[in-house]
């Protein structure tokens, strides 16, 4: 990612912690970046971060060498965040004092979150988060049965959602609780049949587990609350599971107060209680019922009126959202006490309540605002009014239509805050949603205590006014808040919104992790105190004024159990910081990185711009993400051609441009390097939107889109039209646009900006050829507009279906999941038929099969089928419709395993399509290998009707394949849709080549094995193998160029491999089409690495990924040291060949490495004779493949944790141990080395792995130390020990397989200790070795935990290891947490 889009920078003091940092963040998207705290200030200004984070270090600041940053960073006015030692350099810094504490704290310790940073001038700072209309849009949920025997890969994501979704609702129940009964939820969604999930086709929000007429569980995602994710999987559960019962059961623990008032409100009744729950704990549960009836009545009530699930916003304790008339009776009992009533004299008759309810909910249809009801969190019960009104006054003689604000709460809730809460959110809704200069505030004149909210709100008396009240003029005091007024307020030393947020969502008394000797004794001026903790007075300290915030503790370790919250309200909250990165960032840059590296500058790499449509960038980053950097391009580009529009002139057309975006169909997105330059949006035939960032100005970004947009979307119109503002008539002229005669069209503004538009056209010819899109005939280069042969038929209806379809469907590459299934039934029910039969029933088939909703589909029964094969409209083959719903629930299972169909089909060519160079229909192939492998791979999921034949039309249909002939006008539309470059291998081949390009019936000649074509639609490509490198790929290329930069051609191979072929993995879409498709070598620019693996995860993604980035010049070697665990060389071996299909070497250098090890005790010597030992016999091997000298690098998966324990990465740590090889290669080492995941954690290198398509079985293998079991062995290693030691460790590995656990730890081993103990066997005295068995839970292997095993799980190991290991006679557990021990022995 380039250092434009750094959003955080961290500055590095030595704490072993500081990677953690950048993980978390990068954990909520936010790319962050470390760099030394000497990090010179220029560089520091050219990354242009967001907020600045110093770490923790070993150091003390007042030390007379104590490490300090650029004191300049304090002055670039962005948000600063210290964190131990960087807390107390912020102290010492400003004028505080940092002193050595009494006594260390090494370990946790409670938070306790002073007042004056929660008090209630800050409550509302949560409110309106996300909420920029008076209304939230209704969320769009998708929802899919989970069963843990097909899909065990979600039962992680579920459990996750459960405790997220406990910890915010169940506030009740303790950590250990949560730990207790999580084993008892994941067995529940383990064994449970009938489990749905919603999700917003991006996360999971929430699943409903059903048991016959009861619901045994319903969860929903605390970030989608209040948001009818609930009700609606109550909804689904009703229609699939729970519709033949007449009554329905729950069962909710009396605590979970929101989840009583949730069952209460639609129906359910209590029944029963019992004082404990089914597992026998305290908890006391509520037995509720309700009938069939009564619940369909009110879930229908709830969807059906959208209001009931509007939610206007929230602060901490309560939310707002608008009465319904279901709100009577609660409304009724608050406005009809009369001492809550008091001001009004008396309380309100059932008959003023309803008056008064028909009054809001008409308000609410004339302004989209009225007064809200107030719902409590805690209880989910109405506790009051409050919101806007449009009212009438007379102020000083002079009548006024004014906004007041109001509120009114039942008496038992006076006096606790809420009064200023609620006021708070209706003033920041008033000025923030509705944009509002100015709100007031009538308050009856002996109130005192809503006088006393209106003062803390800073309103102004401005007045009296005698109000009329039942025949009677009551005063009161009139108070006004301009909204400059606010701004001032919140921007000032308070600041309003985020003073708070820092620990926004953080609990009281959590527990955070300490690890400091030092302490501030007293902070500087200007400085507020915020947390504080037993030991340690200052535990959070801030400056809001200056944006600089310090943290005592570390919250980026997981013993900070709000940390990450924390960190994500610094980044996020306080700093703005983008969240869109993510691991597939990772990857991209990494492999553009080792490309330059082993290549440098004569390699030439091209990132090529590419095209992606709105919907693809709404499921890539979310909506309001993608929204808002479509609007940051316009208002960039606004406000670089229009220097003169005002800040409100913006601000009016920035929600224009938003609502254009959201009614949006046809919007293209250009980008490039992950930068977003540009977008067009097509109606019909009128260019509607085309804006480019300034960046890209005069780049050729606007032609670009506009090509990409007429082989998309325009084409198929005789005339283009465009209305054009002044500015840019030049661009649009250049192309051949010219003026209608008609007249110019006002433009909407705002404010006084009111363009006009002037009204162009051109010819679709004219615009193809200005854009270089004509076919030509290669013999006359006479250019005309030409369909291929078949989309023609001599029945004139029949004829206009097919060239529809051919110009605006066939060959364009489809990623929509229901468009890619509605080809995917069409093309069964075509079997044996002409495509003609299928086009002319095709809306037919539409409606039959309920828009072909996969989801309905699968919910077909005998009766629907019986329906179905009476409809005339659509070809009745009861087998094919059969299929279509079998299809329809195997598309699912594909849709669950890997995100999307689109991303499982389009796995196969590398998310790229195949661009054919074919001159007649009679070349165009029936089937491929490619189309055999899919065709294959789909009927093992459970696909039928899905033979080569219909794949391969499939392929066709759905742009895959593109098979346009080269004299069809299509022909060149392949050249924006994510395909680089089209080659042309007509001219420039030899003659051999040349040959198979004219007759595709001699590739059947060929076999895959040799590497040569036998899949016709591959004639036109690189076709490379693992003995053969093409190196002629820039022969004839076919250059069409445009205004934006153009990539090299897209390279495939056949996929379809000797040994057979898996699914679309990273290996068959990515393999040598991801280094061709990017990287021109030729033969003086190629180097070659050679690349350590193991058979770990870490060696084997750093394989894959070097794989991806340089290909045939990776030579991966795997060195047997005869240090490895039972069976480990051969399982290596085995995985290579039949995962990464990489050609592996074998080094077996066991005996050297025992010599060596020979009388050897000490562990760093140990390691250090390993690693140089490990490196020599690389070289030895290096030089049998490096007879030309090719072989520069030497590349490892070298891990964060491996390294901070053994060198400094950035800053001055201290040393913990000795990794071989880690810190750099010994002098005499000619190679480089190479460590492309030195910088992440174990979990991210599985995420890295799963972006790369690697298959889990390689991914969730435990980690493994380089030095293998010679740190295992406490003292000498030899034969005899490591053989016994493998024995045991093999008999711990097997049980943990068996009893399920091994994938629910993070590592498992076995530790042979140079002791031996008196023992009984068989009534004989034994004296014999001790084997300690180890295993622990961590995320990413910096912290970690010993695994609580169950006892009798032990028990049965030492038992087998006992027994089956001669020469072991005592097993020991090891307890030991990290820290303060670490996870190996040695």
């Amino acid at each position: 990612m380039n250092t434009s889009n750094v959003q955080i920078l961290v500055l590095d003091f030595g704490s072993q912690y500081t990677q953690l940092i950048a993980r978390r963040l990068r954990e909520y998207g936010v790319y962050t970046e470390i760099v030394p705290y000497f990090e010179k200030l220029d560089s520091i200004k050219a990354k242009n971060p967001k907020g600045i984070i110093l770490s923790g270090g070993p150091a003390s600041v007042y030390e007379k060498d104590a490490y300090k940053p650029d004191s300049a960073i304090f002055t670039l006015g962005i948000p600063i965040l210290g964190i131990c030692y960087g807390m107390q350099l912020i102290a010492q810094h400003f004028g505080g004092r940092v002193i050595k504490a009494d006594a260390q704290e090494f370990g946790k310790a409670v938070l306790e979150i002073m007042e004056s940073s929660q008090d209630s001038k800050d409550s509302s700072c949560s409110a309106f988060q996300g909420a920029s209309q008076s209304i939230q849009a209704p969320m769009t949920l998708s929802f899919d049965i989970f069963s843990h025997r097909k899909f065990p890969q979600m039962l992680t994501a579920l459990l996750d959602l459960w405790e997220d979704s406990v910890r915010v609702s169940h506030t009740f129940l303790t950590k250990q609780d949560i730990a207790e009964i999580k084993p008892e939820v994941k067995a529940a969604l383990k064994s449970s049949q009938n489990i749905i999930t919603a999700t917003d086709k991006k996360d999971f929000l929430g699943f409903i587990g059903v048991e016959k007429n009861k619901i045994e569980m319903l969860f929903v995602a605390s970030s989608a609350f209040r948001k009818g994710v609930g009700k609606a999987l109550l909804k689904e559960a009703l229609e699939r599971y729970l519709k033949d019962y007449p009554c329905i059961l729950v069962d909710c623990n009396e605590q979970n107060t929101q989840g009583l008032a949730f069952y209460k409100s639609l129906g359910f009744e209590k029944v029963g209680m019992s004082e404990k729950d089914s597992a026998g704990r305290d908890f006391p549960i509520v037995h509720l019922k309700v009938s069939k009836a009564i619940l369909k009545k009110a879930l229908e009530r709830e969807t059906s009126d959208s209001v009931a699930n509007a939610f206007v916003c929230e602060s901490e304790r309560v939310f707002l959202r608008p009465y319904t008339q279901a709100d009577f009776a609660a409304l009724h009992k608050i406005v009809s006490d009369k001492q809550t009533m008091y001001a009004w004299g008396q309380g309100f008759s059932k008959k003023q309540s309803q008056e008064w309810l028909d009054k809001q909910l008409a308000h609410y249809q004339q302004y989209s605002f009225g007064i809200w009801a107030i719902i409590e969190k805690q209880s989910g019960a109405i506790i009051g009014n409050a919101g806007l009104n449009h009212t009438e006054i007379s102020l000083k003689g002079k009548t006024q239509k004014i906004v007041e604000i109001g509120y009114l709460l039942h008496r038992n809730f006076w006096g606790k805050g809420y009064g200023s809460e609620v006021a708070r959110m209706c003033v920041k809704y008033g000025f923030e949603t509705l944009g509002l200069e100015e709100v007031y505030c009538l308050i009856k004149e002996d109130n005192k205590a809503s006088i006393k909210v209106a003062e803390n709100l800073e309103m102004q008396k401005v007045g009296e006014y005698l109000k009329p009240y039942k025949g009677k003029k009551i005063n009161h005091l009139v108070f006004r808040l301009e909204k400059k007024v606010w701004q001032e307020l919140e921007n000032s030393t308070t600041q309003g919104f985020k003073s708070c947020s820092l620990f926004k969502g953080v609990k009281q008394n959590s527990i955070v992790w300490m690890s400091h000797a030092d302490k501030v004794e007293s902070i500087p001026q200007g400085f507020k105190e915020l947390a504080k903790s037993g030991n340690t007075h200052y535990c959070a300290i801030a400056d809001s004024k200056r944006k600089i915030y310090a943290l005592q503790f570390h919250p980026e370790v997981v013993h900070s159990e709000c940390g990450g919250q924390m960190l994500q309200n610094f980044a996020i909250g306080i700093c703005g910081a983008d969240t869109s990165w993510n691991m597939r960032h990772f990857a991209q840059n990494e492999i553009e990185k080792l490309r330059h590296i082993v290549y440098g500058g004569k390699a030439h790499c091209e990132n090529p711009m590419s095209f992606m449509q709105i919907k693809e960038a709404f499921k890539h980053i979310g909506k309001a993400q993608t929204i808002q950097r479509l609007i940051e391009i316009w208002e960039e580009g606004a406000r670089a051609t229009h220097k003169d529009l005002s800040e409100k002139e913006i601000a009016g057309m920035r929600e224009e441009i938003r609502e254009a975006i959201l009614k949006s169909k046809n919007l293209l997105i250009a980008q490039k390097n992950e930068e977003w330059l540009g977008f067009i949006e097509i109606e019909k035939n009128e260019i509607a939107m085309l804006f480019v960032a300034p960046k890209a100005f005069r780049k050729g970004v606007g032609k670009a889109l506009l090509k990409e947009a007429f082989m998309r979307y325009l084409s198929a119109f005789e005339v283009i039209k465009v209305n054009s503002l002044e500015w840019a008539l030049g661009f649009y002229q250049a192309l051949g646009f010219a003026k209608t005669g008609k007249k110019p069209i006002p433009a909407e503004g705002a404010g006084a900006f009111l363009p006009e538009l002037i009204p162009l056209n051109i010819t679709r010819e004219s615009l193809q050829k200005s854009l270089g899109l004509e076919a030509q005939d290669s013999n006359e280069g006479v250019r005309e507009k030409v369909r291929c042969p078949w989309a023609t038929d001599k029945d004139e209806a029949a004829r206009k279906l097919y060239e529809d379809y051919h110009d605006n469907e066939w060959g364009v590459p489809l990623h929509e999941d229901k468009k890619l299934f509605e080809f995917l039934l069409l093309e069964g029910f075509q079997a044996g038929l002409s495509w003609i039969t299928i086009l002319k029933k095709r809306e037919h088939f539409r409606a039959a099969f309920d828009d072909f909703d996969y989801h309905k589909i699968i919910t077909y029964d005998e009766s629907k089928i019986e329906s179905l094969m009476h409809n005339e409209g659509i070809i009745r083959n009861r087998a094919k419709i059969e299929s279509a719903i079998s299809n329809a629930k195997a598309f699912l299972a594909v849709q669950r395993e890997f995100g999307s169909f689109d991303k499982y089909i389009w796995g196969f060519v590398n998310h790229k399509p195949i661009i054919n160079t074919f001159e007649s229909i009679a070349d165009l192939p029936a089937t491929t290998p490619l189309s055999d492998t899919i065709s294959k791979d789909l009927k093992k999921r459970g696909f039928k009707f899905v033979g080569s034949t219909i794949v391969y039309a499939f392929m066709q249909a759905v742009g895959i394949v593109n098979d346009h002939l080269t004299s069809c006008f299509k022909r060149n539309s392949s050249l924006g849709m994510q395909c680089d470059k089209v080659l042309d291998f007509s001219q420039g081949m030899d003659t051999k080549s040349a040959n198979l390009t004219k007759n595709p019936k001699n590739l059947h000649s060929y076999t895959a094995c040799s590497g040569k074509a036998t899949n016709p639609h591959l004639q036109n490509t690189r076709i490379v193998d693992s003995q053969h490198t093409e190196s002629s790929d820039t022969k004839g290329q076919n250059h069409l160029e445009s205004g934006a930069d153009s990539g090299s051609a897209v390279s495939l191979r056949d996929f379809k491999s000797c040994e057979g072929a898996t699914r679309g993995s990273y290996l068959e879409g990515n393999d040598r089409s991801g280094v061709a498709n990017s990287l021109k070598i030729t033969k003086e620019t190629t180097s070659k690495v050679l690349c350590a693996v193991s058979g770990g995860v870490d060696s084997s993604v750093v394989a894959a990924l070097l794989y991806r980035a340089i290909g045939e010049n990776l030579i991966p070697v795997f060195v047997d040291t005869g240090l490895l665990r039972k069976g480990e060389r051969e399982a290596v071996e085995k995985m290579f060949r039949e995962n990464l299909k990489v050609p592996l070497i074998t080094a077996d250098a066991s005996e050297l490495f025992l010599s060596r090890l020979k009388g050897v005790i000490d562990p760093e010597i140990k390691r250090k004779i390993i690693g140089e030992t490990f490196i020599e016999v690389f070289e030895k091997e290096a030089k049998k493949h490096n007879t030309k000298g090719e072989i520069k690098f030497l590349a490892q998966g070298t891990l964060y944790p491996d390294v901070i324990e053994s060198v400094s990465v950035k800053g001055p740590s201290k040393t913990i141990k000795s990794h071989h090889n880690v810190g750099g290669l010994p002098e005499w080492m000619k190679f480089e080395l190479i460590e492309p995941l030195r910088e992440l954690f174990k979990d991210e290198v599985r995420a890295l792995g799963r972006e790369l398509g690697m298959p889990e079985s390689m991914l969730m293998r435990h980690p493994f130390p380089g030095p293998g079991l010679a740190i295992r062995i406490m003292g000498e290693v030899n034969k005899a020990d490591l053989d016994l030691l493998r024995e045991a460790d093999s008999i711990f590995i097997d049980e943990l397989h068996k009893q399920g656990y091994y994938d629910k730890v993070w590592q498992a081993f076995c530790v042979l200790l140079n002791v031996r103990s008196v023992g009984v066997m068989g009534d004989n005295r034994t004296y014999d070795n001790t084997i300690c068995v180890r295993a622990v839970e961590a995320i990413d292997g910096m912290t970690a935990t010993f695994a609580h095993l169950p006892h009798d799980f032990l028990e049965s190991v030492s038992n087998r290891i006992i027994n089956e290991v001669e020469g072991i006679n005592r097993v020991v557990y090891d307890i030991t947490s990290k820290p303060p021990g670490t996870i190996e022995w040695e």
